[in-house]
């Protein structure tokens, strides 16, 4: 079954960023006959609406975007809470209201203006069905929080409004069947579509070849310790590989037990910050590179957004698009997250004034909550597209960096549900 990971939203009147509140069935739009359709015909759901802060901010914030798709965008980013607790008002209006308040297909406004007019081109029958059914805009809103390929959160929104999925799953199938191109780019679209994992023959062994360069003049970085380690073993007290010892290359291949690899890189000593590196399961033998640093280097970097605290640890992570880019535009947080400062990598230094990646596709999150789980939680802003999580953990004094790649998201997929 197709699921629809699309913004929507209802859009019917003016409002400024501050939104004044609905009073009961006191409901006001610029279009007169919107104000009397909504007045008398969906005054319980403006009532309750009224009385949660949530869906009364996000209401008013999607009037004032007059079906503008990054207006709308912001509006859910901004109230999360609302999306879900303004599906009886939005699918009141659209059901009964629609007309006149100029609602077409139902008031679909998809993440970009290209987007939503192919739905209503093409999926407008569909899409006026689902809007009109509280039960299906629940089930919509509930599974744009979740990646594609991140089957518990999805079932977890099956489970709690099963009454939508037949009208929600009609939306779905018709928008990615006929408006993949309009609705997400070439560069994320591996996202609903993501390639199996290589097949291969049955193997005793992976080499993962690793090589680490200084990211000040990207010399190679002879003479630092690598070793392979399982991922429950957070102080690989049992390595499954190594030590192996940088070459003058920078360069250390380790050769893995087995057909897959689940586990994290251990990369200390040779005068570098000691790193934890991830890269999510290995199938196959595995060449990749990574910048280091001393701990001087360190503070010069993150010193615009705070200071590295010895007893907690510290995330760099790098998100690469289905093209194997550097990916801008993409915001992150950690859960749990604790008194961990976010910041985006611009100009080779973190910076706070920020909210999504640069060129780099690089974010750092300074003094994270060491030796326990940390989840991190990337979207695409553009499109308010979640992308899969990926958990890792830190150590004090330590740097964990990483690396997720579009063309093998479902890989880093975690098997725990969101919450």
């Amino acid at each position: 079954m197709k699921r629809l990971l699309l913004a929507i939203a209802l859009v019917c009147c003016k409002s400024g960023d501050e939104p004044a509140p609905i009073p009961a069935c006191g409901y006001a739009s610029p279009v007169a006959a919107c104000t009397s359709c909504a007045q008398t015909s969906c005054c319980d759901a403006l009532g309750a609406c009224e009385g949660d802060p949530d869906c009364r901010g996000y209401v008013g914030c999607v009037a004032g975007c007059r079906n503008d798709p990054e207006c709308t965008t912001k509006c859910r980013q901004a109230r999360p809470k609302g999306v879900l607790r303004s599906a009886a008002v939005d699918s009141c209006l659209a059901a009964r209201c629609s007309r006149a308040c100029g609602l077409a297909c139902g008031g679909y406004v998809g993440p970009t203006a290209l987007c939503t007019a192919c739905v209503e081109g093409k999926c407008c029958s569909e899409s006026t069905a689902c809007l009109a059914n509280a039960d299906c805009v629940e089930l919509v809103a509930c599974e744009r929080t979740c990646s594609a390929v991140d089957s518990p959160c999805l079932a977890r929104c099956e489970r709690e409004r099963p009454n939508g999925i037949t009208l929600a799953r009609a939306l779905g199938t018709c928008a990615e069947t006929s408006c993949t191109t309009s609705c997400l780019p070439s560069h994320w679209r591996c996202l609903d579509a993501p390639p199996p994992p290589p097949v291969t023959a049955a193997r005793a062994s992976l080499t993962v070849t690793l090589t680490l360069n200084s990211t000040i003049d990207t010399k190679p970085w002879p003479g630092i310790s690598v070793r392979a380690c399982r991922q429950q073993d957070q102080t690989c007290a049992t390595p499954v590989a190594g030590p192996v010892v940088t070459d003058e290359n920078g360069r250390a291949a380790l050769t893995l037990p087995g057909e897959q690899f689940d586990g994290y890189f251990e990369a200390s000593g040779g005068g570098v910050m000691p790193i934890l590196l991830f890269y999510g399961p290995v199938r196959s033998d595995l060449t990749r590179g990574f910048g280091v640093f001393d701990k001087s280097v360190f503070d010069l970097f993150t010193g615009p957004i705070a200071e590295a605290r010895a007893d907690r640890g510290h995330l760099l992570v790098t998100v690469r698009d289905c093209l194997y880019r550097n990916a801008p535009g993409v915001s992150f947080d950690i859960d749990p997250r604790d008194e961990a400062i976010v910041g985006y990598l611009i100009s080779g230094l973190l910076s706070t004034g920020e909210k999504q990646t640069g060129p780099s596709g690089t974010a750092g999150f300074l003094n994270v909550r060491p030796n326990t789980g940390v989840r991190i939680l990337p979207r695409i802003v553009a499109f308010d597209r979640a992308l899969p999580t990926m958990t890792v953990f830190t150590r004090p004094g330590w740097v964990s960096g990483v690396d997720l790649q579009g063309p093998s998201f479902a890989d880093h997929q975690t098997t725990e549900p969101r919450a």
